[in-house]
């Protein structure tokens, strides 16, 4: 793996030399890079509520992990194009899932006007959805990985 020889990286890229498990720990890499990053935009406030702490802290755990099931998942089948294969799933599951969850806060808002018990239930579902989506791509990447009989 290249940390800053960009152009060997581009270069082996380019004639097809990164193997599958460099590929997929440059993407491994890359998600832990963006949740460093995302908990580091909270780390300079002293106001930081414990509440949302707790949900980026699950949600991170949700998704590198779930990440991490659905790498094995498609390696213990064919093995190839897991990248491709993770994010062109998990889009359109994840904006499915998006809209699920926009529905159930609204319908939580209608019923709920404490704002910290809504705050739970925003913290609950957002996790539920986040597992259900992880378990679904699981699901597709088990289906598409599989080897013909």
């Amino acid at each position: 793996m290249y940390f800053w020889k960009t152009e060997l990286l581009a270069d082996d890229l380019k004639n097809e030399r990164l193997s599958s498990v460099d590929e997929f720990c440059y993407f491994l890499i890359f998600n832990i890079l963006s949740v460093i990053a995302l908990f580091a935009m909270f780390l300079p406030s002293p106001d930081f509520p414990t509440l949302e702490f707790v949900d980026v802290l699950l949600g991170s755990l949700i998704y590198i992990t779930g990440l991490c099931i659905c790498y094995r998942t498609n390696s213990s089948g064919d093995g190839s194009s897991f990248t491709v294969r993770f994010v062109s799933l998990g889009l359109p599951l994840c904006i499915r899932y998006a809209v699920r969850l926009g529905v159930a806060l609204i319908i939580a808002a209608l019923f709920v006007r404490d704002s910290f018990l809504f705050d739970l239930i925003s913290v609950f579902f957002s996790n539920v959805f986040l597992l259900v989506w992880m378990f679904r791509l699981n699901l597709w990447m088990k289906y598409i990985s599989s080897k013909p009989i």
